[in-house]
């Protein structure tokens, strides 16, 4: 996980969430790689509540204009799983590919709801390269292959056995 981090860092290309403040922003980087090293999700979600690191507000359209609503209160915790699960899905294939092993979709956090598309890629099999490629390209938003399928999905891989 900390060499596709590394990997990102060198290429300038770290998921840069629109709610992390300037202040929250600067410190995003450290906090995700003591949280890949030495944590988990539920750390690194809390040390980001710091004061100072989210913008209280956001704007969004509809019908042509532009509103002001509140952040989500779950944001710090949707960015925290989210970023946190695509490193360990970019470890896990790099791990499967290694060992010339496939990849199967699970389900790794239980839902309240799960989402139909959740629902469908369940027990899929998986090329790693191409998962690898897919989280490598598309930061911070849904991968082509749809895993994980947005945020809070909690679906991820195994590798399967040979």
């Amino acid at each position: 996980m900390l060499e596709e981090l590394d990997l990102d860092l060198s290429r300038n290309e770290v998921y840069r969430s629109r709610r992390l403040t300037e202040v929250g922003w600067q410190a995003w980087p450290d906090m995700l790689r003591d949280a890949l090293e030495l944590h988990e999700p539920k750390w690194l979600e809390l040390q980001s509540k710091q004061p100072g690191y989210w913008i209280s507000h956001e704007t969004y359209r509809r019908s042509g204009k532009e509103h002001l609503k509140a952040v989500p209160f779950d944001a710090a915790q949707t960015l925290a799983e989210s970023q946190f699960m695509r490193y360990y899905l970019r470890a896990v294939s790099r791990r499967a590919m290694d060992d010339h092993r496939q990849l199967e979709v699970v389900r790794l956090k239980q839902v309240q709801q799960s989402r139909s598309v959740s629902a469908h890629l369940l027990g899929s099999p998986v090329a790693p390269a191409q998962l690898l490629d897919s989280l490598r390209q598309n930061q911070g938003i849904d991968p082509f292959l749809h895993i994980p399928p947005g945020p809070n999905s909690g679906l991820g891989v195994i590798i399967l056995p040979n």
